[in-house]
C-alpha cells in the first residue's frame, strides 16, 4: 500500500458477499432468472458470434434499440459496464479538483466514492426522519453551495423513497450543474424522468438491466440526455468496453421487454405484503417504491436469518445499523417473515 494516494488511505474497496446457495436477498437482484424461451433465443445467438473479434465499440445495436424503446435518437444514449461505468464517466469529464457535489444521505455508496476519486467536494444532504428527500433542504444546499453535479437517486438505495418529476423539475431549473437521476430502480416506480431530457439540458438519466430486466450477470447500464452530454460522455468512455455477449443479451431483452418484465407486478406485491407483515411484527419499516426495504432489525433476528441461510445488507447510517432486505420470490419472503416471527418481541 506505499503506492497509494494520501487521500485514498481510509477509503475501503466496494463489496458485497458474492453468494450462491440460501436464500440471497443482499443485492437488490432479480429472484428471478430469465425465461426459458428467452435463454433459448440466446443460445441460438451464440453461434453466430465472432469471438475471434473485439465488440463494436460504438455498441450500434445497442443503442439502437435502447433510443427506439424510449423513442429518442441514438445520439441520446451511451452505454457501459453497468450505470457505475457511466457515473465514472461522468465524474471524469465533469469534475475537477475541489469542486462540490451533492449527494443523499444514505444513499448509493459510489456517489461519494467516486466524488473522492477525483479529487471532489462531497456534500451529503440527509434524507428526512422517514427517510424521504427534504427537497427543501435540497433546494437551499444547491442555493448555498451551487455545486456542479447533483446525485438524485430515484427510487433512493437503500430506503426506497422516490421523488416525483415535479420536484426533480425543481432542482434542474436552480442548478447551474448537472443534474443526474439515477433510475436503477426506476421500473418499479411506475415514473420516469426521461420525459424532461428534451426540456432540460442539464440533465442526465441513468438506467440499468440489473435489477428489473433480471440481468445483474450481465453488468450493462445506460446513460439519456441530450445529444451535448452524451457527446461529452463519449470523449472519456473506454473503448471496447462492453463486450459481445453484453451487447447481444441486452439486445435480445428489449426486444422481449414484455416477457422479462411480466414479474414486476408480483414482486410489488410481495413488497407491499412483506412490508405489511413486518410492520404488523412491531419493525421499523419505512415505505419503498423499489425491490427492496429499508428497516431495522434486532441483532437476535438477524442471528436467526443468518443460521437460516437468509441473507440481507447490513448498512450503517450515522452511528445506527440499519438493514436492507431485497424482496425475493413469494417463497422467499415467506420463509424470511417465519424466521423473523419467530424472533420478533411483540
Amino acid at each position: 500500500m506505499k503506492y497509494l494516494k494520501t487521500e485514498f488511505k481510509d477509503l475501503k474497496p466496494y463489496h458485497s458477499q458474492h453468494l450462491t446457495k440460501g436464500i440471497i436477498l443482499n443485492a437488490n437482484e432479480s429472484p428471478y432468472n430469465l425465461p426459458k424461451a428467452i435463454l433459448e433465443k440466446f443460445k441460438d445467438l451464440l453461434d453466430n458470434i465472432d469471438f475471434n473479434r473485439y465488440p463494436d465499440t460504438d455498441n450500434t445495436k445497442l443503442l439502437a434499440s435502447i433510443a427506439k424503446t424510449y423513442a429518442l435518437e441514438v445520439e441520446n444514449v451511451c452505454a457501459g459496464v453497468g450505470s457505475d461505468e457511466m457515473l465514472d464517466c461522468i465524474f471524469k469529464v465533469v469534475i475537477s479538483k475541489g469542486d462540490k457535489v451533492l449527494v443523499p444521505y444514505p444513499s448509493f455508496t459510489m456517489y461519494k466514492q467516486m466524488g473522492i476519486y477525483y479529487g471532489a467536494n462531497v456534500i451529503e444532504i440527509e434524507l428526512d426522519d422517514e427517510f424521504r428527500y427534504d427537497i427543501n433542504l435540497f433546494i437551499e444546499k444547491i442555493i448555498s453551495y451551487n455545486p456542479k453535479l447533483i446525485f438524485l437517486c430515484v427510487p433512493n438505495n437503500p430506503t426506497g423513497g422516490s421523488l416525483s418529476n415535479d420536484e426533480i423539475e425543481k432542482i434542474l431549473k436552480l442548478s447551474i450543474g448537472l443534474v443526474v437521476v439515477d433510475e436503477a430502480y426506476g421500473e418499479f416506480d411506475d415514473k420516469t424522468a426521461l420525459e424532461l431530457i428534451k426540456k432540460y439540458d442539464n440533465l442526465i438519466v441513468l438506467k440499468t438491466f440489473s435489477k428489473a430486466f433480471r440481468l445483474a450477470g450481465i453488468r450493462t447500464g445506460y446513460a439519456l440526455s441530450s445529444k451535448e452530454n452524451i457527446k461529452m460522455i463519449n470523449v472519456v468512455k473506454m473503448p471496447y468496453n462492453l463486450n459481445v455477449l453484453s451487447n447481444e443479451m441486452a439486445v435480445l431483452a428489449l426486444d422481449n421487454k414484455e416477457l422479462i418484465l411480466d414479474n414486476i407486478k408480483e414482486i410489488k406485491n410481495e413488497l407491499s405484503r412483506t412490508y405489511k407483515e413486518l410492520k404488523a411484527l412491531g419493525i421499523e419499516v419505512y415505505d419503498s417504491k423499489a425491490n427492496f426495504l429499508w428497516c431495522k432489525l434486532s441483532d437476535k433476528i438477524k442471528s436467526a436469518l443468518i443460521e437460516n441461510k437468509i441473507y440481507i445488507r447490513d448498512i450503517k447510517f450515522k452511528d445506527e445499523m440499519y438493514s436492507r432486505i431485497t424482496i425475493g420470490s413469494k417463497e422467499e419472503m415467506e420463509k424470511l417473515i417465519k424466521v423473523v416471527s419467530s424472533n420478533a418481541n411483540c
